[in-house]
């Protein structure tokens, strides 16, 4: 896909599947919608949105961001400063164990 309005709608369609999943997850229990989140939800359609699709510029992106941190954040009962969000979204061989 190119980039433009079908994209766009793409990555709409992903932030408003993962606004469902999100609202859905908050019925069960912590680990189990934790493991869920991370291995099933949207996961497949957005890597390959993301390894076939010039995406780097599309506004979707921040709000799938965002929609991702504040289900972390509602599933593990915390908040998450701006640092612990970054080094959490970073991939594992660049993380600072601290």
């Amino acid at each position: 896909m190119f980039p433009g309005p079908v994209l766009d709608g793409v990555w709409t369609d992903r932030c408003s599947d993962l606004s469902r999943a999100v609202d859905r997850l908050s019925m069960i229990g912590a680990q189990d919608a934790l493991i869920l989140l991370r291995a099933s939800f949207s996961a497949p359609k957005v890597q390959h949105l993301l390894r076939s699709s010039p995406s780097v510029d599309n506004a979707a992106l921040v709000t799938f961001d965002n929609l991702l941190r504040s289900a972390l954040n509602r599933i593990t009962n915390s908040d998450m400063s701006e640092t612990q969000w970054l080094q959490a979204t970073l991939p594992i061989k660049e993380r600072a164990w601290v």
